[in-house]
């Protein structure tokens, strides 16, 4: 673990399979911050046979433990080795995963983008640039028999990388909740925490104006590193071809980008639309438009 960072284990036996109203998140001395800065992450083990599960305590647990602003990660048990070569890459990812949903990440972007001795680049990055991600899906509700089917939502997620010029710096990660800029986390269990998908958001007429004003509303309280004066959007096209019809491929189609309130700070905002993660394997999402607005 990085300086300053600690980790201890606990038995999660209790919330295996539990059903719901009957787990706790607050018997453990572990699950409990010492103080207002700290991170708790839970790695849950659990196991499956295969077949489907009946009252399955992932989804109830994991929005127990947000609620306590507790990130986790769900791992199946398996039987140990003595193989001291054997790698457990299930517990390998999971751990990652894990680290990811706190915010900590290593160097690697900041390295690919950054002025490098060892790697010469024609225009590495000489300034702190935030990235902002935009992501939208569509949330589909189970069908439980005997009860209504429940209407499907939109989901709007935005996330923020603050990153530095120098190779060697970790960026930092923060995502939109709750109608704030929040440490990554705490928007992660945030997110999960709370209802998934707003009601009257959509992808046409007024839904998508509602989504539009949320995204605005999020990149206007962006508070940018000091000396940053720069942001870059990304957004899958796909998801987003009616929300923000200027983000396409077509150059005679013209709509709104999600740039509006930064002009209020005099950024320089390239947008950039990519195509969705559905690109054929071994291609590059491919940039669809890049529009640069310096007002």
């Amino acid at each position: 673990m990085p300086a300053g960072q600690d980790a201890s284990g606990w038995g999660p036996s209790r919330l295996k399979r539990a059903r719901p109203g009957q787990r706790s998140t607050q018997q453990s001395p572990c699950l409990k911050p010492a103080g207002p800065d700290d991170l708790i992450a839970a790695i849950c083990e659990t196991k499956w046979t295969g077949s489907k599960i009946t009252n399955d305590g992932k989804y109830p647990t994991r929005k127990a433990l947000a609620g306590q602003r507790i990130v986790s990660q769900f791992l199946v048990a398996k039987d140990s080795t003595d193989d001291p070569d054997s790698v457990d890459h299930p517990a390998s990812a999971a751990i990652r995963d894990i680290l990811k949903s706190c915010g900590i990440v290593d160097n690697r972007l900041a390295y690919a983008v950054g002025a490098t001795p060892e790697v010469p680049k024609d225009a590495p990055l000489t300034e702190p640039v935030t990235l902002v991600g935009i992501h939208f899906r569509r949330h589909v509700y189970k069908k439980f028999r005997g009860r209504p089917r429940r209407a499907p939502k939109l989901v709007a997620v935005l996330t923020a990388v603050h990153l530095d010029a120098d190779p060697q710096s970790t960026p930092r990660i923060e995502m939109y909740a709750n109608g704030q800029w929040l440490r990554y986390a705490e928007g992660i269990t945030a997110f999960h925490a709370n209802e998934i998908g707003t009601e009257h958001w959509g992808r046409d007429a007024a839904g998508a104006l509602a989504v539009r004003n949320h995204i605005e509303e999020a990149m206007d309280s962006l508070v940018l590193p000091e000396g940053s004066q720069r942001v870059v959007i990304v957004l899958d096209k796909e998801e987003a071809r009616t929300i923000y019809a200027g983000a396409g491929d077509n150059p005679t189609v013209t709509g709104r980008c999600p740039d509006v309130d930064l002009h209020r700070r005099a950024l320089t905002l390239p947008s950039y639309a990519l195509r969705s993660a559905r690109t054929p394997p071994g291609q590059p999402p491919r940039s669809a438009r890049a529009t640069t607005s310096s007002r």
